[in-house]
Formats: C-alpha cells, sequence, structure tokens
C-alpha cells in the first residue's frame, strides 16, 4: 500500500513552552458551511493549499493538495449515510486505501481513524455533552490496542471551545492519567473556515485544535502552564467572512513551531 508524503506546515501551541507574540495580520460533516450559509472552497498557505470540491448536493467529493504547484487529488467517498473515507487517488485513477475515515452522528464527528497501513490506526473517539467535548486517542496495530492521550473541550455559550485540559496516559497514575496542560481561548464573531474540517485537521496531529469545534476564530490562546499568551487577528470581507488568518495547528508531530498567513475562499454562498 502507497501512503504520500503529507506536505504541509503545522504550529505547536500546547505541547511546548510558546513565548508571547503578536499577528501584525489586519482585521467534515461532507458539506463544510459557516455560519453564514458557505462551502469552504480553498484555504492557501505560502507555498501549498487545499481545494475543496462538492458535488451536486453540496457533499464534498473530492481535496486537490498542491504544494509547491504539484497537485496531488484525495477522494472522498461516503461509506454510508453516517460515514465516509478519504485517500490518494493515483494517476491513472486508481484509488489507494483510505488515509482517514470518519463517522458522524448528524453533524457531529463521533469517530476518526487515521491510518498508517490497513491494520494500524490512530483512533479518535469523541463524546459530546452539554458543555463539553472529550477527544480521547487510542492506537491500534490490529493485535494490541493502546491509551495514549484525551481531552476535555470546555464550550462556552456561543458554541466556541473556551478552555482544554490534555490528559497523557501514565500507568503510575491511579486513573492511568496524568494532567499535562491546559488552555484557554477567546474568539471574535466572525465565522471559523476551519470548523469541521478534518482534512488536513489530522493528518499532523495527535489531538485536534480547538478550532475544528468552535464556531468562530480564535484572538488569544493562554498556556496556563506558563501563562505565555499567543495572540491572532483576521481580515473580514463585506459579509463579514474571514478571508485571512493565521495558521495555528498544537500537538504539532511533524514540524518545528512557525506561524504562517493563510488565505481562504468560499463557495455555494447564500442568504445575502
Amino acid at each position: 500500500m502507497k501512503y504520500p508524503i503529507f506536505k504541509f506546515i503545522c504550529i505547536s501551541l500546547l505541547l511546548i513552552n510558546c513565548s508571547k507574540n503578536e499577528s501584525n495580520i489586519e482585521p467534515i460533516p461532507e458539506n463544510i458551511e459557516t455560519e453564514q450559509n458557505c462551502l469552504i472552497e480553498e484555504i492557501r498557505f505560502a507555498t501549498s493549499k487545499y481545494k475543496y470540491i462538492y458535488n451536486n448536493n453540496n457533499e464534498l467529493h473530492q481535496i486537490i493538495n498542491t504544494y509547491n504547484d504539484n497537485p496531488t487529488t484525495y477522494y472522498v467517498n461516503k461509506i454510508a449515510n453516517d460515514s465516509i473515507e478519504v485517500g490518494l487517488i493515483f494517476a491513472d485513477l486508481s484509488q489507494d486505501l483510505p488515509t482517514l475515515s470518519a463517522k458522524y452522528n448528524g453533524e457531529k464527528l463521533i469517530q476518526l481513524k487515521r491510518f498508517y497501513n490497513p491494520s494500524t490506526a490512530n483512533i479518535f473517539s469523541i463524546e459530546y455533552t452539554e458543555n463539553k467535548i472529550t477527544v480521547r486517542q487510542d492506537y491500534s496495530n490490529g493485535i494490541s490496542y493502546q491509551n495514549i492521550s484525551y481531552a476535555d473541550y470546555f464550550m462556552d455559550q456561543n458554541g466556541n471551545v473556551s478552555s482544554i485540559k490534555l490528559y497523557v496516559y501514565d500507568n503510575n497514575s491511579p486513573n492511568n492519567f496524568t494532567l499535562y496542560n491546559e488552555a484557554s481561548y477567546t474568539y471574535d464573531n466572525g465565522n471559523n473556515p476551519w470548523k469541521g474540517v478534518i482534512y488536513p485537521t489530522f493528518l499532523c496531529q495527535n489531538l485536534p485544535n480547538p478550532m475544528l469545534f468552535s464556531q468562530n476564530n480564535t484572538l488569544s490562546e493562554t498556556n496556563n502552564n506558563t501563562g505565555t499568551t499567543n495572540y491572532y487577528s483576521y481580515n473580514y470581507d463585506e459579509n463579514n467572512l474571514t478571508t485571512k488568518g493565521i495558521d495555528k495547528y498544537p500537538y504539532n508531530v511533524c514540524s518545528s513551531a512557525v506561524t504562517l498567513d493563510e488565505y481562504y475562499t468560499y463557495t455555494n454562498c447564500y442568504g445575502y
């Protein structure tokens, strides 16, 4: 089985000691909709971009990842009414085995598997309560099952993650997990283009960034262990759609911590 090298840059914010900085930027389920009734069409960085292509039912159909002008296409196949798979399309148009599989309950993601080979995967299980989302990460190689970590995402009344507590596996702890880090967040009132976007959110991380669950864009992120805060700002268009932001990937396992400007475009907007 062939697996592509995913070439995009992530940023680690919680598992490293962050220094205080300020940005100078100015102000799936299957159909990834913003609060303004749009579908995200493209997320673009300096040297790479992700383009999201939809079918006539506004269901995500393909994803094209372009890096240094070299495109790679991924299929998004609907497996059942509640599940999709994402994987590479080869040059002869045949399909590789899936890289990701996702299961939903309505529009809520309840399980995601990130495959390394057909029998080995990280498994993310997601539970929802009134004011909290819990994401548990486990590892399976087809023979054994290993606990890795979990996080509690505490939600505010506006549908944003106000704080997060990260726990890591510790067999010396009475409940096998130890609190590793805490962070808190503030938000603007603009749409968050990353909400519900599982690809590439789950490719280069352990646990997902709070932006996966939040309605709005992060203005500040405070590491409660160190007391340091990162600040962010955004550009918006005349309809208050977010058009420019900053790349922020905590729990990074693929690269050193860097920040990147990123740009967003939308399609199939209505209601204006």
